[in-house]
């Protein structure tokens, strides 16, 4: 995903890069396809500084942490970075300014900006997505997806840790014998 430079007259400067389908691929785990990335910039130019501020959105295809099945989803997310037209300068083995730049390739000013893009996304992304706020998800037992049909599976198992507190519990036979 490149941003070009050279293309731009007037700063401050507003531009948008577009991705369709296809021409990126999925950039994190649960991301199964990406239909398109708008990004839109203010860029500020200073010296051979770019300063770049703005918002990324994406369409993509994520899988349901609950019922593992495949659902649309649309991130948004502010980015901002730094472009600089050359290598930071390097005076007795110490860099002039520390800060994380994106370089230039070449004379006409072309830049990758797909790392800052990538980072925005993941940083939209629903730490556990779901299909539906109301997902049931999947039978523990069969594996069934509760969205789509019923089992006949039995919930009632007790986790084994739990069984001590029984005998805290009045048996049947305590209360027969009470009455």
């Amino acid at each position: 995903m490149y941003l070009f430079l050279r293309e731009l007259d007037d700063f401050p400067a507003e531009v948008d890069v577009n991705v369709g389908k296809g021409e990126v691929e999925p950039f994190y785990d649960g991301v199964l396809s990406v239909d398109w990335i708008t990004v839109h910039l203010e860029i500020q130019h200073a010296s051979q500084e770019y300063f770049c501020q703005g918002q990324v959105s994406a369409g993509v295809k994520l899988e349901c942490v609950r019922c593992l099945a495949e659902f649309d989803d649309e991130l948004s997310g502010p980015t901002d970075f730094v472009i600089c037209e050359s290598e930071i300068e390097v005076i007795d083995g110490r860099v002039i300014d520390d800060e994380e730049y994106l370089y230039c390739e070449g004379n006409d000013l072309r830049v990758n900006i797909w790392e800052p893009v990538r980072q925005a996304l993941v940083l939209a992304m629903s730490l556990k997505p779901v299909c539906s706020e109301d997902c049931k998800g999947l039978c523990a037992s069969c594996g069934t997806n509760l969205n789509l049909q019923t089992c006949t599976c039995r919930t009632e198992e007790m986790d084994p840790r739990w069984e001590g507190l029984k005998k805290l519990l009045p048996s049947d036979e305590d209360s027969s014998q009470k009455e």
